[in-house]
């Protein structure tokens, strides 16, 4: 059984077995957050920004870190156990169920040159794909997968909710899809939910909230 629960922005907490994976837990999770991470086996970062990088966050959250190599050079030096991977990369997290594979993510023209990757991650079985900060449709992973986890915000720095349905129709996706990256404004999620729900299983996790698998 798979549990996965959904916090600010893109952060996200993965549990199997016992065995807990943080991801992207930025700027816009606090100590309320944080104590529902406690303990997690790794923490993955997809990219800098401070919406989903913190290094206090991750101080705080004293687990490995799994990330890009221009993300762990603003985290050296704080005493945070490092593993840098790239995109293509595939990686088991320690002794825990989770195996990660670095996918390709573009996060467009707003932002400069950004090393941001997403992560397909195989949970005993269950594949979730998490897409990152991607904003030009980006190659997805070969392997199949269960969840798509998709950022749907405004057309500056991620998928607008049109940009969203448009690559979830060009997956030929149906599956479970979870927006993400919205920071509560329901009127990106909502938008999303109106275009794709005829098309493929959109659920809308508050913060806070979990879906079993």
């Amino acid at each position: 059984m798979l549990t996965l629960t959904k916090f600010e922005q893109s952060a996200l907490l993965i549990e199997v077995d016992g065995s807990r994976l943080v991801i992207d837990p930025g700027l816009y999770s606090g100590q309320e957050t944080l104590q529902k991470m406690t303990n997690p086996d790794a923490v993955l970062v997809s990219h800098k920004h401070g919406d989903h990088f913190a290094p206090a966050n991750l101080e705080a959250l004293a687990a490995p870190v799994y990330t890009v190599s221009e993300t762990a050079a603003q985290a050296e030096g704080r005493g945070l156990e490092l593993h840098v991977h790239a995109e293509g990369d595939s990686v088991q997290i320690g002794t825990t169920p989770f195996t990660v594979t670095y996918t390709q993510s573009d996060h467009g023209p707003h932002v400069g040159m950004v090393e941001n990757v997403g992560f397909l991650i195989d949970a005993n079985g269950k594949h979730l794909y998490f897409l990152g900060d991607m904003y030009n449709p980006s190659i997805p992973p070969t392997e199949s997968f269960d969840v798509m986890l998709i950022p749907v915000g405004n057309r500056n720095y991620t998928f607008d909710p049109e940009m969203a349905f448009a690559f979830v129709q060009r997956l030929n996706w149906h599956g479970l899809t979870i927006p993400v990256h919205s920071h509560g404004v329901a009127e990106y999620t909502d938008r999303f939910r109106d275009l794709a729900s005829n098309y493929c299983k959109v659920t809308i996790l508050e913060e806070g909230n979990s879906i079993t698998l």
